[in-house]
């Protein structure tokens, strides 16, 4: 695995954590219908964005399918920072839920204001790694083999 990777992960993960420091503002209001908008405007953006990148790249050069063992800031290679965030924040997402869940049960007062927001993050990343996965599929002419 990609050190990187491992790293930018885990500070996602614990930003999940903030989730106690979450409160809502009277100007910002984010609802669970927002949450289920995130989670399906992310694929169609992934792939805005990679045919953005294929109009703008005339190279000939293939793009790697996404792991965890690549470079996720390679410019070459945007399939694997899109993965890579996509991992983000769905680490950041389901470590948020979990623990204002757990806050709960344990009787303290969480407001239902954080867990919208961390749905919002985790709508994202499922999201974003769902687009990452079309992407590999409707651009897979441009897409190679790591041998």
């Amino acid at each position: 695995m990609h050190p990187f990777n491992v790293i930018i992960i885990l500070i996602g993960a614990l930003s999940g954590l903030t989730v106690v420091k979450i409160q809502p503002m009277a100007e910002f209001s984010i609802t669970w219908l927002d949450a289920l908008k995130m989670l399906l405007a992310a694929p169609p953006t992934v792939l805005l964005l990679c045919g953005m990148e294929l109009l703008m790249s005339p190279t000939n050069l293939k793009w790697h399918y996404p792991s965890f063992y690549s470079n996720p800031i390679d410019l070459s290679q945007p399939l694997n920072l899109m993965f890579t965030v996509g991992w983000v924040l769905t680490a950041s997402g389901t470590v948020g839920i979990t623990v204002g869940t757990l806050m709960i049960i344990g009787s303290f007062n969480v407001p239902i204001f954080a867990f919208i927001v961390q749905a919002f993050i985790l709508g994202g990343g499922i999201g974003s790694l769902l687009g990452v996965k079309l992407a590999t599929i409707v651009f897979r002419s441009k897409m190679k083999l790591d041998s």
